[in-house]
């Protein structure tokens, strides 16, 4: 264990999500897997498509995210009984990374707006 971080050791993978069936509601996640040999950390691939079962480290809530070769990883190509079951659930609404940034953007821009309406109107009542 890190003792500055108190984690494991592993490395983190940044995944594109797609489709969402649970705990995930945004376009790119970071989960955290162990070097393999020993570790139970699962080999991803960069380039390849996966389904990821991740859970919270420790089972606490907020915590960042692992997954391992003990859970139903699998690439895409060879996940389709799983698929198909999860594909009867509704899927959780994955907000894009644009999406958000650009709501982001449109809101700050608007209270700039908003507060250099406000100064000139003032401006203009004190003359």
């Amino acid at each position: 264990m890190d003792p500055e971080t108190k984690r494991y050791w592993g490395y983190d993978v940044t995944f594109a999500v797609s489709k969402s069936w649970k705990l995930v509601d945004t376009a790119y996640i970071q989960v955290t897997t162990g070097y393999g040999g020993g570790d139970c950390g699962y080999s991803f691939l960069t380039g390849k498509e996966y389904l990821v079962y991740a859970n919270h480290a420790y089972g606490e809530p907020g915590n960042y995210l692992v997954s391992s070769i003990c859970g139903r990883n699998a690439e895409l190509s060879d996940a389709e009984e799983d698929l198909k079951y999860l594909n009867t659930l509704e899927p959780i609404k994955v907000f894009p990374f644009q999406y958000l940034q650009m709501l982001s953007i449109v809101i700050f821009v608007s209270f700039v707006f908003l507060a250099i309406s406000i100064y000139r109107r003032n401006k203009i009542k004190r003359i």
